[in-house]
């Protein structure tokens, strides 16, 4: 598979994460500043978001605010969270 261009260059990070998980809305104003500043230093960063949200609405309204890529809810989100051995506490 070929990535998109908007990667070319960048680095790309995989953030797991889920709107229902207190943690992860605490930690996102750290990741998204140390996303501007790795930008302003002249080494952009993608972060792409890996969902554990409960609907695709969730992880998309999630994904915009935080101006991220999104793997799609569903069998692909579950696949790279299988390939990483990722388990967010909602897959029981």
């Amino acid at each position: 598979d070929t990535l998109p261009e908007c990667l070319s260059g960048k680095r790309v990070a995989l953030y797991f994460a889920a709107g229902w998980c207190p943690m992860c809305t605490r930690f996102e104003p750290s990741l998204l500043q140390f996303r501007d500043a790795a930008q302003e230093s002249g080494k952009p960063l993608e972060i792409i978001y890996v969902p554990s949200d409960r609907t695709e609405a969730d992880a998309m309204q999630r994904a915009k605010a935080m101006n991220m890529m999104s793997v799609p809810v569903g069998e692909e989100a579950d696949g790279v969270k299988k390939q990483y051995k990722i388990w967010s506490g909602a897959e029981s």
